[in-house]
């Protein structure tokens, strides 16, 4: 992470990848390529905040407000460990 931009964030990606156990690079490389950092961000499809998450995605994670840079962090940050966890469990599967 340290070798990424500092961002307003930065504690917020900490907290999230600490809970999480995801890296604290990946979740801010998420955040640039989507939203360049803009908590203010809406995508052509509706996806919102930083980490771009669609409204239902967004409610299904608990985040009550997707333009609350830290609710929409801890939120993307939940939907990645999610998925990474997902994959793992695929891979073992195939093992």
């Amino acid at each position: 992470a340290s070798s990424m931009k500092t961002t307003p964030y930065d504690s917020y990606f900490k907290k999230a990848a600490k809970k999480y156990r995801v890296s604290e690079s990946l979740l801010k490389a998420i955040a640039k390529a989507e939203s360049n950092f803009n908590e203010r961000d809406v995508s052509s499809s509706g996806a919102m905040g930083v980490m771009q998450l669609m409204p239902d995605t967004a409610r299904g994670l608990g985040v009550e407000d997707p333009f609350d840079p830290e609710q929409n962090i801890m939120g993307g940050a939940k939907y990645i460990a999610s998925k990474l966890r997902d994959e793992e469990a695929a891979r073992a599967e195939d093992a």
